[in-house]
Protein backbone atom coordinates (compact mmCIF):
# COMPACT_ATOMS: atom_id res chain seq x y z
CA UNK A 1 0.00 0.00 0.00
CA UNK A 2 1.27 3.28 -0.99
CA UNK A 3 0.30 5.80 0.95
CA UNK A 4 1.11 10.25 0.44
CA UNK A 5 -0.07 13.23 1.88
CA UNK A 6 -0.75 15.99 0.10
CA UNK A 7 -2.29 18.10 1.70
CA UNK A 8 -4.61 18.95 4.64
CA UNK A 9 -8.24 20.40 5.01
CA UNK A 10 -9.03 23.06 8.17
CA UNK A 11 -13.06 23.26 8.51
CA UNK A 12 -14.00 26.10 10.42
CA UNK A 13 -17.44 26.47 10.62
CA UNK A 14 -18.62 27.08 7.26
CA UNK A 15 -15.33 27.82 5.82
CA UNK A 16 -13.00 25.57 4.50
CA UNK A 17 -9.65 26.25 4.11
CA UNK A 18 -6.77 23.82 2.11
CA UNK A 19 -3.00 23.97 2.70
CA UNK A 20 -0.06 22.56 0.97
CA UNK A 21 2.26 20.08 2.81
CA UNK A 22 4.42 23.35 3.00
CA UNK A 23 2.28 25.69 4.21
CA UNK A 24 0.88 23.40 6.96
CA UNK A 25 4.38 22.98 8.09
CA UNK A 26 5.22 27.17 8.45
CA UNK A 27 1.21 26.95 10.52
CA UNK A 28 2.88 24.25 12.79
CA UNK A 29 6.33 26.32 13.04
CA UNK A 30 3.87 29.35 14.01
CA UNK A 31 1.59 27.37 16.57
CA UNK A 32 4.71 26.34 18.00
CA UNK A 33 6.16 30.06 18.55
CA UNK A 34 2.44 30.35 20.02
CA UNK A 35 2.13 27.44 22.02
CA UNK A 36 5.21 26.16 22.57
CA UNK A 37 6.15 23.08 21.24
CA UNK A 38 4.90 20.12 24.25
CA UNK A 39 5.18 16.60 23.97
CA UNK A 40 3.77 14.70 27.22
CA UNK A 41 3.44 11.10 27.55
CA UNK A 42 0.84 10.04 30.06
CA UNK A 43 1.02 6.29 30.63
CA UNK A 44 -2.40 4.49 31.18
CA UNK A 45 -1.21 2.91 34.52
CA UNK A 46 1.75 3.88 37.36
CA UNK A 47 4.45 1.91 36.68
CA UNK A 48 5.95 0.35 39.93
CA UNK A 49 9.13 -1.91 39.97
CA UNK A 50 9.70 -4.11 43.23
CA UNK A 51 12.98 -5.60 43.94
CA UNK A 52 14.16 -7.48 46.59
CA UNK A 53 16.04 -5.53 48.73
CA UNK A 54 18.91 -6.28 51.05
CA UNK A 55 18.48 -6.99 54.03
CA UNK A 56 15.50 -8.94 53.00
CA UNK A 57 13.57 -8.40 56.42
CA UNK A 58 13.17 -4.70 55.91
CA UNK A 59 11.30 -5.68 52.69
CA UNK A 60 8.05 -4.17 53.56
CA UNK A 61 5.71 -6.15 50.82
CA UNK A 62 6.83 -9.33 50.79
CA UNK A 63 3.97 -11.75 50.26
CA UNK A 64 4.35 -15.36 50.80
CA UNK A 65 0.82 -15.64 48.93
CA UNK A 66 -0.98 -13.78 46.80
CA UNK A 67 -2.89 -10.98 48.20
CA UNK A 68 -5.80 -11.15 49.10
CA UNK A 69 -7.92 -7.89 47.53
CA UNK A 70 -6.85 -7.21 43.43
CA UNK A 71 -5.21 -3.52 43.21
CA UNK A 72 -6.79 -1.30 41.11
CA UNK A 73 -4.02 -1.37 38.89
CA UNK A 74 -2.05 -4.14 36.83
CA UNK A 75 0.88 -5.86 38.79
CA UNK A 76 3.70 -8.09 37.50
CA UNK A 77 5.31 -10.08 40.29
CA UNK A 78 8.75 -11.01 38.96
CA UNK A 79 10.89 -13.85 41.29
CA UNK A 80 15.03 -14.84 40.57
CA UNK A 81 14.44 -17.39 43.59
Amino acid sequence: MNVELKGIEIVMGDKTVKLSIAEAQKLRTQLNDLFGEKITYVPSAPIIIERDRWPYWDYPYRYTTAPTTAPSYPVVYCCTE
